[in-house]
């Protein structure tokens, strides 16, 4: 960035969007390296992640691994209402076997829920173990049947925030659908290709990060996390988003209580995760000095940014 002067294109209203691009692809080659070196606590050497590009997602999402069957032991942890069977006929062999189709699956898991079905330990490791295996699919699933979020999804979006391989590999496809703006739109495996708004993966993450055990997951996501967010307020000050968000974000806000602003929310989100990353000196430390009302108006964004980067 300092070779680009990046830094100072950052600190300039006109040139900010190529500031901003810059930082993205630099958290990108941050992130790399943080995932090939890192180590768990007991010296195993952990794999890096392979993210998928945006222009790749709606493959990636189609593709034939996500079309397997469940493993058995996830499909009897299933509640009756969530077992949604279909017939395939294996080539050369003439038989019939029953496969589940994943968004099925987590559709009906959040129909149970509103039918006051427990959240009991058999169904929360079925919910952690699709998230595993199909993270696409339960990701892009879950954001279309609750965009707001509603309290049984964030249920689901919880259980998985308390599992860490589930909450890293979820957060990959959450990243993707952020930094999409202003809508998402991939391909499931049961062919939905519905547009999801950035925003609602915005308010999955501001959920999850709420569940200390995802502290981890969010270090390794940390610098595109953050990227990402600020881009939020940056857009939603500057410009906003299409129409029909209005709904959408009205009903958010009956929900959970949202400030009124979409920018306002992204601050918040931001926030949220800074504090998870026990960044709570820095936090305060823009409070003091107004930073974050700052960053809400498009004339002093310039300065919060100043603030943010030192």
């Amino acid at each position: 960035m300092e070779h680009k002067r990046g830094w100072d294109k950052l600190l300039c209203a006109h040139t900010q969007h190529y500031a901003m691009g810059l930082l993205a692809r630099q958290t990108q080659a941050w992130q790399a390296d943080s995932l090939a070196s890192s180590k768990s606590s007991d010296g195993i050497k952990r794999e890096g992640l392979k993210l998928p590009q945006h222009n790749s997602l709606k493959n990636w999402s189609s593709s034939s691994h996500l079309r397997m069957p469940l493993s058995s032991g996830c499909a009897r942890s299933l509640p009756g209402a969530a077992l949604d069977k279909t017939q395939e006929q294996e080539p050369g062999r003439g038989r019939v076997r029953k496969t589940l189709k994943v968004p099925a699956i987590v559709r009906n898991i959040h129909h149970s829920l509103q039918s006051n079905v427990a959240l009991d330990a058999r169904l929360q490791i079925a919910i952690v173990r699709l998230a595993e295996e199909h993270p696409a699919d339960v990701v892009l699933t879950l954001l279309r049947c609750a965009p707001t979020c509603d309290r049984y999804a964030a249920m689901i979006w919880r259980t998985i925030g308390s599992s860490g391989p589930a909450v890293e590999k979820v957060l990959a496809t959450l990243l993707c659908v952020m930094e999409d703006w202003p809508v998402h739109s991939a391909c499931t495996s049961d062919g939905d290709d519905r547009d999801v708004f950035a925003l609602t993966a915005t308010l999955v993450i501001w959920v999850i990060v709420q569940v200390p055990e995802c502290h981890e997951a969010m270090i390794l996501y940390s610098s595109r996390l953050f990227v990402a967010m600020l881009f939020h307020v940056v857009i939603t000050t500057r410009q906003m988003p299409p129409v029909e968000a209005g709904n959408f974000w009205r009903a958010c806000q009956e929900e959970h209580r949202l400030p009124s602003s979409y920018n306002r929310f992204a601050v918040q989100a931001m926030k949220a995760l800074l504090c998870r990353l026990r960044c709570d000196n820095e936090v305060v430390a823009m409070e003091r000095k107004r930073g974050w009302d700052t960053l809400l108006c498009a004339h002093t964004q310039h300065y919060a940014m100043g603030l943010l980067a030192r």
